[in-house]
């Protein structure tokens, strides 16, 4: 079953259909996918599994999250201050960078989602594409 993406960094409630009932399940902070949970309804295991929902424009691997940003051709080697909306933690951050004529990979740093395990977000990977 998939779960909004933000439920595994902030944690939460998430609600499902399951043997004809309604479950809430608390979704801790930090949680890795899949997250796995044995639930006894109606007298029988059942065994659900989560995983994060798909958001446009945002990948996700482990705890890192990676976003593509495309560029018009006539930025190519300049200077500029780019607005970055992380979607799925409802940030925004200005990154300055010099638009490379290739595509290109910025890391970010810990903007990532958080990972209970380790206490620290994962890493943010801006990718630079002109066009």
């Amino acid at each position: 079953m998939e779960i909004p993406m933000e439920l595994f960094h902030f944690g939460g409630s998430a609600n499902f259909e399951l043997e004809g009932e309604t479950t809430a399940l608390q979704i801790p902070q930090g949680s890795a996918e899949p997250l796995k949970f044995e639930i006894q309804k109606n007298g029988k295991k059942i065994n659900v599994e989560l995983y994060a929902q798909q958001v446009d424009g945002i990948e996700k691997n482990g705890f890192d999250l990676k976003k593509t940003l495309f560029v018009e051709k006539q930025y190519i080697g300049q200077s500029v201050s780019l607005p970055i909306k992380n979607e799925v933690l409802n940030e925004e951050y200005q990154v300055p960078l010099v638009v490379p004529e290739n595509e290109m990979t910025f890391d970010l740093g810990e903007l990532g989602m958080y990972n209970a395990e380790t206490q620290k977000r994962g890493k943010m990977f801006l990718v630079v594409k002109t066009i």
